[in-house]
Parts: structure tokens; sequence; C-alpha cells
């Protein structure tokens, strides 16, 4: 029995240092270095001065299935003029379109500054200061489309600049190219109030004399920066994903893609780039069958996209590839509505299974009492509730151990050079006095599943994202700034000992125990205060219960020996 506490305790502190070593990772920073990894770059807004050229990042043309025309395509003659960088304006993004391909080069999450208190807000995609982060689309059905000439076009934008005006619910910007031939291709960015949805039309008007054949590409390009540890920590993943009709979530991270490219057929599906707290996510046509890929780009970025079939588009005709881009914070919510899988990049670990409930317990008390440090309380409440007929048992288990204390240590004395006959009689004495030796651990055992999905959802759950509770804890996610909730854990650890029976006979163990309140504060002093906040109440209430029920037990104990 002493054995299999320490054991447990072993495990329960290697679970807490591993934390430990994720938030490091993640929050533990040097100002120098987040000031290298994730400096804000301004809005691009001066013209390029040199067109890029075409390379494997962009896909590469399909033949079409069989040729159009016999004739001679009229040669095009690309123009070497300089794009121009079109931004617009919502109430939640700021995001710049390149007009050379129409690519999305930046975006800025207007309702997330980076740090609580910081003027700037998170920039999720950007080119430039070392960076690349940008979201690629366009037509390359053939060798005259848009993006399969030597130089991808430059589309004409109907204005020089885009804003969501008051009182509108969208905003349209509208980006225009036409082959020599009289083919004419659009793209059009619809941005939604409130949204951080764009949805992408690829619309072609054939107003030439012949068919053309067209698919449309849409991928994700960024350099393989990640804030994800190594080892066997619990980090934050940052990397590609996927879903398709057969897998409904699947991740494909940085080593993967350098290693080979990815390329499956579905219906549907969607494809995206994951980082802490934020994703970004092309979703097409859920009725329209595509090509699912992955390639490492130019200068080591990684690459994943998708390719839709190839459809003929008769003289006089048109047709229109429809599709849905996102940008912004991890809303399960939000993302459900544009793919039913698409929620999943919510990634709770093994422990999603408890994770999960555990998220929407907590929205469901956020949604009464606005205040997601109040939510937790609630919550660690409703824990204990739940599990209270079989805490309570364990607790009486244990008061029944802490009254067979002296007998115990008289039959350690008497057969301390006889490990048989000891094992023996301590099995005699528990048998007799219905006391299960075991009946310490099992709170313990219950409790480090529920700590560690909860910090998964501190983790990984945008809303508690810089989340005020009170007083002096004005961000449940991040480590509380005056240590003042750790230390009331490492005390509340320390009474709980108290009023726990010692069955330790070992002069290390002993030790090892009495260490325990402080090793384990001093791995909680980083951790997110919400965390905390649910350690500290969990005690609280364990030892209210302990005493009730120990109270409970020696009055039972007394009344016995009176009658």
């Amino acid at each position: 029995m002493d054995l299999i506490r320490t054991f447990l305790i072993a495990i329960l502190a290697i679970l807490s240092f591993q934390l430990w070593i994720a938030w490091e990772e993640d929050y533990g920073k040097s100002p120098t270095q987040i000031a290298e990894t994730s400096a804000t770059p301004q809005a691009p807004s001066q013209v390029n001065s040199t067109p890029p050229q075409v390379s494997d990042d962009i896909p590469r043309v399909r033949k079409p299935s069989e040729q159009a025309t016999t004739s001679a395509p009229t040669p095009i003659t690309t123009s070497t003029a300089t794009s121009q960088n079109i931004v617009v304006t919502t109430d939640v993004l700021k995001v710049v379109i390149d007009s050379r391909g129409g690519d999305i080069v930046y975006a800025e999450l207007l309702d997330f500054p980076e740090s609580l208190g910081s003027k700037n807000n998170v920039v999720l995609m950007m080119k430039g200061d070392g960076r690349t982060y940008v979201a690629q689309s366009g037509f390359v059905g053939s060798e005259q489309s848009p993006d399969s000439l030597e130089q991808r076009v430059i589309y004409q934008s109907t204005q020089p600049s885009y804003q969501l005006q008051q009182g509108k619910d969208f905003v349209d910007a509208v980006f225009g190219w036409s082959s020599p031939e009289g083919v004419h291709y659009q793209k059009v960015f619809r941005f939604y109030r409130g949204k951080y949805s764009v949805d992408i039309q690829h619309v072609i008007q054939n107003d030439s004399p012949q068919p053309v054949e067209e698919q449309i590409f849409a991928q994700i390009k960024r350099d393989q920066f990640s804030e994800s540890s190594g080892g066997f920590a619990m980090a934050t993943y940052t990397g590609a994903a996927f879903g398709s009709s057969e897998v409904r979530y699947e991740k494909v991270d940085f080593d993967d893609i350098n290693e080979k490219n990815m390329e499956i057929k579905t219906q549907g599906g969607w494809v995206g780039m994951l980082q802490h707290y934020f994703v970004t996510a092309f979703i097409p046509n859920k009725e329209k069958y595509n090509d699912l890929y992955t390639q490492k780009g130019g200068s080591g970025l990684a690459i994943i996209g998708y390719r839709s079939d190839s459809v003929a588009i008769q003289a006089g005709q048109s047709h229109q590839f429809t599709s849905v881009f996102y940008v912004g914070p991890k809303i399960q919510d939000e993302l459900e509505k544009l793919h039913e899988d698409l929620d999943l990049v919510v990634d709770y670990g093994f422990l999603w299974w408890l994770a999960q409930p555990l998220f929407m317990l907590l929205q469901f008390y956020h949604g009464i009492v606005a205040n997601w440090g109040v939510a937790i309380i609630l919550v660690t409440v409703t824990v204990k509730a739940l599990f209270y007929r079989l805490s309570a048992a364990q607790y009486r288990s244990m008061a029944k151990m802490r009254q067979v204390q002296p007998k115990l240590m008289k039959i350690r004395e008497r057969y301390a050079n006889d490990r048989q006959k000891l094992s023996q009689e301590m099995m005699n004495l528990y048998k007799k006095e219905k006391v299960n030796p075991l009946g310490g651990c099992l709170p313990l055992l219950i409790q480090m599943p529920v700590f560690i999905a909860l910090y998964w959802c501190l983790m990984e759950s945008v809303e508690l994202r810089q989340a005020p509770f009170a007083l002096w804890i004005q961000d449940l996610s991040i480590q509380d700034p005056y240590y003042i909730l750790p230390v009331l854990m490492g005390l509340s650890m320390f009474f709980m000992q108290k009023l726990s029976p010692q069955a330790f006979t070992d002069p290390m163990q002993q030790r090892v125990m009495q260490l325990m309140p402080i090793l384990m504060t001093g791995f909680f002093l980083f951790f997110p205060a919400g965390l905390v906040l649910y350690w500290v109440v969990n005690n609280c209430l364990s030892m209210l219960q302990q005493w009730y029920i120990t109270r409970a037990v020696e009055n039972e104990a007394s009344q016995k020996k009176s009658s």
C-alpha cells in the first residue's frame, strides 16, 4: 500500500513536470526571444518591386482529358508591371491581398491583442520580416491559365482598398483578369461582419470561340517556425492538418511534408495550418471531388492545399468554383458550421473524450455567470459532486486506516524481521477491521485525468485566452503573476496530508511525502492560473469532505465503544 501510494504520487509529479516543461515552451520565453519570433509587422502597403517567378509552390498544370482545339493557342506576353497590395478591413479582420495572383499575404485579428494590455494585435499571416505565411489560390487548368504562366498574372481590383461600411453585413473585394482569347477570370472575396470566414468565388466567363478546361487550386504556404516542444513534453501542435471523407482529422507535421508529398482524392474535405489558439483553413465545396496535397515549397516552406477536378467551359458559357477560407481563432462553434469536422482542430489530446465535456460544462456555466474563473470553480464543484460517493467511500477507508494505525505499528514491531509473516498479519488486520489499504489511492487516480484534461482545455480553448477572473488574476491562461494561487495550493496539499493517515515507516518515504507540497508548489508556479484555481478549490473541497467523513467515522467508533 505504501509503495503504491508513493508510485501514484510520483506519477502525478512526473506529469506535472511534463506539463510545466510544455508551459515553459509556450509561455516561458524571454522577452528577447518573443520579440524575435513574434514581432508584429505592419500591414504591407508598398508596391512590390520584383514580380515573383513561377516555382514548384504553384501546382503543376493538369493536362486536359482531351484537346479542346487543334489550333495553336494565342501567345501571351505576361505583364512585367508591379503589383499592388489591396487592404480589406472589417470589424474583426484586416487583410492584405496581393494583386499578383490574388494571394492573401497578411491577416491581422483586430479583436485579439498579442498580450494582455498590448496595443498590437495578433498577426496570423504575413510575408516579410523573416516570416512567410500566405494563402494562395488560382486557376491552373491549362498552360494558358492565369497561374500556369511564366509569371502569375496581375489582377485588376475594382477598388484600391475595401472597408466594411456601417450598417452593411459584408463587403466584396473583386479582382479580374482577361486573356487575349477573351476568357475572363474573376476572384471575389466576400468578407462578413463579425466573421473570420471568407467566401471565395473563382468565376470563369468564356467569351472566346473555343471551349476551355479549367481547375482551381487553393493552398496555405508557411515557414516551418514552430512553437511545439520536443521530447515527451505535452505542447501545442504547430503544423498542417486535413480532413477527408475517410479521415475526419489527420495531422501532417512539417517533417512529414519535408519527407514526401501527400495526395488524397476525396469528396469535399478541408486543409489547414494550425498553431496555438489559431487556424487557417480552406474548405472547398463539399459536393465536389478534390485532390488534397502537401509539398515542400521553395526556401523550405511547407504547403498544404487542394485541387479541384477539371471542368470544361464551352464558348459563351461560365462556371463558378466556390470555397471558404477561414483565418482566425479556434472557435469550435464557428468552425463546425463551416465543416462538420473542422472543430477537431481544437485538439484536446488523448483525453479529448473527457476534455470536451469539461469544456462544454465550462461554456454552460460561463453562459450563466459570465466569468471563466467562476465557471472553473463551478466545474470543480460539479466534478466533486459526481464522484462524491466514491470519494466518500475512500475517505471512510482512510479514516478507518487512521484508527488501526496503532495496531499496525505493533505488528510492524513484532514481525520486523519476518516480511512474509508481517504481510500476512497486516492483511488479516485489514480483513478483520474491514479496511481497504488502497483507499487513499483512488481519489488521486480520479483527479489525475481531470487535471490533465482541464490543462488541455485551458491550453487549447481560445475562449479562455486572456480571460479575467478577479482581483490580481486578469488572465486565466497564464501563470499567477504574484504566485498566490500556487502557494495556496501548496498549503492546501500540506493540510490534506495532515488529515490523511501516514502509514509510511521508511524515513525516505516520509521525507518524500513531506517535500511533495513544496515540489508541487514549484511546478504550479508556472501553470495557468485557471488550472491552479481548479486544484486549490478541489483540495479545499476534498479537505472539507475528508474532515466531515473522518468525524463521522470517529463518532461511530465512539458510539460502539460506549455501547
